[in-house]
């Protein structure tokens, strides 16, 4: 038994509940679902993150949906330890985007 997060509420319950006990949010289990294919899409989701853990998952798994692959996903990334966890690719983006406007506003008011 692992302890997951409730995609809704975070309230932490077991893996092997129907539905989360505090806000009833139902936890939709994949009888295809076995350990080897949880163990690729962790490995992908340590090394590349969320996104490609979605679409590896899906790529293995023809004709799921996109909010089953993502609630897979988001499962398997509540179980991982916080140092494990991969940060969000688009951070380093938006900071690169939040400095180059720093910078032509600062060019821009000195003319």
């Amino acid at each position: 038994m692992a302890l997951i997060h409730c995609p809704e509420c975070r309230n932490e319950f077991s893996n092997l509940a129907s539905a989360c006990p505090k806000c009833g949010y139902p936890m939709k289990r994949d009888a295809g679902t076995n350990q080897s294919d949880a163990a690729g899409v962790r490995q992908v989701l340590i090394a590349r993150g969320k996104i490609a853990a979605i679409k590896f998952y899906r790529e293995s798994k023809p004709g799921l949906g996109l909010a089953e692959a993502k609630v897979f996903v988001d499962r398997l990334a509540a179980e991982l330890p916080p140092g494990q966890r991969k940060a969000p690719g688009c951070l380093g983006l938006v900071l690169l985007i939040l400095v180059a406007a720093a910078i032509i506003l600062g060019v821009a008011y000195t003319f």
